[in-house]
């Protein structure tokens, strides 16, 4: 129920969902259990979409731990949650931890799948986006422009798509290798999210005012 209510852009009621489902989680098969970490994932997921990060970033730490100890680095589940952890650090404005945290979920995305799948691209995503927002815009033009080659070959997720085209036109400009080109993919990337609804409305906002930026 959270889920669906997430994807129709009802924030606040899919936290509470959430939140509710994981302490139900908890109370039967105690706070160290895998099925918890999931739920806390899934909840420091929706906090970062509603521009609450720091929330997040305790909530997924938490769930990395379990994972780890029950499963290592070397799995699915492991690999995702460093992913998202490190997404959750850059939304906070943490650049460092999140730079690091987004290459050991790279790595250990593309150990499990290997460097052709589209999987890999999540964690390329991640490496990415954090080396954007840490100052890095000329070093993170090649994880984002492989992460896109392997979604556009791989069929994933147009949204999915659509942030990750986002990234790189924000990276071409700021590195200044390319702004002739860089509007026009941020603008390809709005259209995906006009399409998407009100579960990308952050999205939109977020193109639209970077659009509205530039001289």
């Amino acid at each position: 129920m959270g889920e669906l209510l997430a994807i129709a852009g009802h924030h606040d009621e899919a936290l509470g969902e959430t939140g509710r489902a994981r302490a139900d989680l908890e109370r039967v098969h105690g706070p160290e259990h895998v099925v918890v970490a999931m739920a806390l994932l899934s909840e420091g997921q929706l906090l970062v979409r509603m521009g609450r990060a720091r929330e997040a970033v305790p909530l997924e730490r938490r769930a990395l731990t379990v994972f780890e100890r029950a499963y290592g680095e070397a799995n699915f589940e492991t690999a995702r949650c460093l992913i998202n952890l490190g997404d959750a650090l850059r939304e906070a404005g943490e650049h460092a931890e999140a730079v690091a945290i987004a290459r050991r979920g790279e790595a250990a995305m593309e150990a499990l799948v290997g460097p052709d799948s589209p999987f890999a691209g999540y964690g390329l995503t991640g490496t990415g986006r954090a080396l954007l927002d840490a100052g890095q815009p000329a070093e993170a033009i090649a994880p984002l422009a492989r992460a896109l080659a392997l979604y556009e070959a791989g069929g994933v997720d147009p949204v999915q798509r659509a942030a990750t085209t986002f990234a790189l036109a924000r990276a071409r400009w700021a590195s200044r290798s390319d702004r002739a080109g860089a509007p026009a993919l941020a603008r390809a990337a709005r259209e995906v999210f006009v399409a998407a609804g009100p579960g990308a409305a952050r999205e939109l906002a977020q193109v639209d005012a970077w659009l509205a930026s530039l001289p």
